[in-house]
């Protein structure tokens, strides 16, 4: 939550102030849209794993190896983390390019 906050605060300061500092655009673009964006993605992508073990505990039944479900759910962690920094890194990119190819006024 504190991340929408500090989001909201800097859009706001940066439309008051009308700064055109491609520097301090491209930053903002990366350390706050890029993990606003990761922080969000991951959430998601962890909430569809918790219903799928979900699903696999209602069809198993008693038969439910929960020693077995930690250690998958700790090897789901880092694999979901890797895969959505991964495929979420062209956005600060195309964000830049987009800059250098537009005048910002």
């Amino acid at each position: 939550m504190s991340l929408f906050t500090l989001k909201y605060v800097s859009l706001v300061v940066l439309q008051i102030t009308m700064i055109d500092n491609r520097t301090l655009l491209l930053s903002q673009c990366i350390l706050l849209d890029f993990l606003l964006k990761i922080f969000l993605q991951i959430g998601d992508w962890l909430f569809v794993c918790t219903n799928f073990e979900r699903l696999i505990l209602v069809i198993v039944g008693i038969k439910f190896n929960n020693k077995l479900s930690i250690k998958v759910s700790k090897w789901m962690i880092c694999i979901i983390v890797v895969l959505t920094v991964g495929t979420s890194i062209h956005y600060c990119s195309l964000f830049e390019f987009i800059c250098r190819n537009v005048e910002i006024i």
